[in-house]
Formats: C-alpha cells, sequence, structure tokens
C-alpha cells in the first residue's frame, strides 16, 4: 500500500509539472525541447515531431517517457504534427 502510495505521488507530480506552463516562457517542459533541439539543429524546414523525439535532450532527457511510456493517451499522434522554426527566429 506504501508503495503504491508513493508510486502515485510520484506520478501526480510529474504529470503537473508536464501540465503547467512555466511562468518565465509560458511553455510546457515537451515545448521546451521541442525548441531546444529545432536551435541546436537550425531545422529550418518542416518535420515531424516525431522524428524529433529521437534527439536526446541533455539535463533531464527523457526520462518520463521512459517512465510512463510516453503515449500521452494518443491523444495526439506525432506523426501528424509538424513544427520548423520562424525566419524571424533564426
Amino acid at each position: 500500500m506504501i508503495l503504491l502510495m508513493k508510486n502515485l505521488f510520484f506520478f501526480s507530480k510529474s504529470n503537473f509539472e508536464r501540465a503547467i506552463p512555466s511562468i518565465m516562457d509560458d511553455l510546457k517542459p515537451d515545448q521546451c525541447k521541442i525548441i531546444f533541439v529545432c536551435f541546436t539543429k537550425h531545422l529550418i524546414c518542416e518535420i515531424k515531431v516525431e522524428q524529433i523525439s529521437c534527439f536526446r535532450v541533455p539535463d533531464d532527457g527523457q526520462l518520463d517517457i521512459c517512465l510512463y511510456g510516453g503515449d500521452g493517451g494518443n491523444a495526439a499522434f506525432a506523426h501528424y504534427i509538424f513544427t520548423r522554426l520562424s525566419p524571424l527566429a533564426l
């Protein structure tokens, strides 16, 4: 029972951190990771988010994806979502 409560607490805490945008930049951690990869790889052309997800981001990396399966409840499939940097961002 105690192990279940600890796991539930850990899941709730990490879920809360992933769901609430930061006060500093109004971005969620996953959005920050995508922007970081776009800037470091100088992605000018449109690319699928699914392709970006294979890049490893330093610091916390993909810890929550490894722990919870990373499918996000299949709310939005990554192979349908495209992203690119705006020319103003470069």
